[in-house]
């Protein structure tokens, strides 16, 4: 639907603002710090629940929320379903993260069909939309005050980052994805 349903998405899976990521970055200290297994063990499901979150090409990168069927839905009346740039950056970092830790190659395998999406995604300035439409990849965006989808970016609401310049949080995660992963545990014992 191009029109919010205002429906409750509190039981939805939700990536929204990189709460899963950041929920990571807990476990990962945790886990540095205490050796518990049980964080370990989280760590690994979240890392089985961002490979499946994946979507599929030519979009193969993650959404904000999901139902419990695992498709993009509605949240607030300015998050449709979509794919989306911001929280995909996130969903590689921790998946990046427990590759490092692990050595198991299945959480790189999302990463570079991530990263070749993001290259044929850039908008004409070289910034990215928050949000593109499934399947079409049209950049998403909404009418100030209104709330309406539109394809158009010339009249956005400023509260929300509609828009973003993720560069150099990708260029930055590409150098650290090209360093070994000798070099990185290097670096976490350091």
């Amino acid at each position: 639907s191009r029109t919010f349903p205002k429906v409750n998405y509190s039981h939805h899976y939700t990536l929204n603002d990189g709460n899963l990521e950041q929920i990571g970055k807990v476990l990962f200290r945790a886990y540095a710090l205490e050796n518990d297994e049980r964080c370990l063990a989280a760590l690994k499901k979240l890392g089985e629940f961002f490979i499946a979150a994946q979507m599929p090409e030519p979009q193969p990168v993650w959404a904000q929320q999901y139902d419990r069927y695992m498709h993009p839905v509605w949240a607030r009346k300015f998050e449709p379903p979509s794919v989306t740039g911001y929280e995909s950056i996130g969903a590689m970092e921790t998946l990046h993260q427990l590759w490092v830790l692990l050595g198991d190659e299945k959480y790189l395998a999302p990463i570079q069909p991530a990263l070749a999406w993001f290259e044929r995604s850039r908008l004409p300035d070289g910034t990215h939309a928050r949000f593109y439409e499934l399947k079409t990849n049209k950049p998403l965006f909404f009418v100030a005050d209104k709330y309406e989808l539109t394809y158009d970016d010339g009249n956005m609401p400023t509260h929300y980052s509609f828009k973003d310049d993720q560069q150099d949080d990708i260029d930055a995660f590409k150098k650290r994805l090209a360093q070994s992963r000798e070099e990185l545990l290097r670096k976490l014992a350091g």
